[in-house]
């Protein structure tokens, strides 16, 4: 596992919070029953899955200008469940996120682009193990 590559898929359901009249760069929640962060990792031929139940997030966004959205999220290393408890395990420890050596994953977005009205496409970089790739 430890050269598998990590995939993490966000899949984050916001709301937006009331502002000022006009189009204007608002803060927006998410809400965490309808949200998930979840991680695939690959390794034997086969694709593992797990879920991240700790994270917070800080996202401003307006929907007249998209370019000028701002989205951060920290995920509790640690928080991570896999199906199997023992691949949970593993994949927590020092040979793969070592979760107590680095506690958090960081997704940092670079640019959001329109696809269809209320769809985007999102480029960021994501920061494992003090490890920053796009």
């Amino acid at each position: 596992m430890k050269r598998a590559a990590i995939v993490m898929g966000v899949l984050l359901m916001i709301s937006g919070v009331a502002s000022s009249a006009g189009a204007s760069i608002s803060r927006w929640s998410v809400i965490p029953e309808r949200s998930t962060i979840t991680m695939s990792v690959r390794a034997f031929g086969m694709t593992q899955t797990g879920r991240f139940s700790r994270w917070s997030s800080d996202i401003r966004f307006d929907p007249d200008e998209p370019s000028a959205a701002e989205v951060a999220i920290s995920v509790r290393a640690d928080s991570l469940s896999m199906r199997q408890p023992a691949v949970t395990r593993r994949a927590v420890g020092p040979g793969f996120l070592d979760a107590e050596r680095y506690p958090s994953i960081r997704f940092q977005l670079r640019s959001l682009d329109p696809v269809s009205p209320g769809r985007y496409t999102a480029r960021a970089n994501v920061t494992v193990k003090e490890r920053t790739r796009p």
